[in-house]
């Protein structure tokens, strides 16, 4: 990732979200593992787990999906598909849903 690239990633949403680091491990959470995925540049891998934290109403997964669906092309180099009614719910969620 590029520097403008990761000034804009730190823009759509809160570093809290970045907290995990290294390997996942067996008593990660999800989410947790998603997020490994993710700092490690497996875009789509962490999209695909996070998409079900995201349907079922995490609000930290729906956030990350939102902006990976939104960005994807932009800040990763490729697109991250939703549906309407999943785009949807993933707004909702991320802003209404507790943590």
């Amino acid at each position: 990732m590029n520097r403008a690239s990761a000034s804009t990633l730190v823009k759509a949403f809160p570093l809290y979200t970045l907290a995990a680091t290294g390997e996942a491990t067996a008593q990660s959470s999800p989410l947790d593992r998603a997020i490994s995925h993710f700092v490690d540049s497996d875009w789509p891998r962490a999209f695909e787990q996070l998409v079900p934290l995201a349907d079922i109403g995490d609000a930290a997964a729906a956030g990350i999906a939102l902006m990976m669906h939104r960005h994807g092309a932009r800040l990763f180099g490729g697109a991250f598909p939703a549906t309407p009614a999943q785009r949807d719910h993933w707004l909702a969620c991320s802003t209404h849903c507790p943590e």
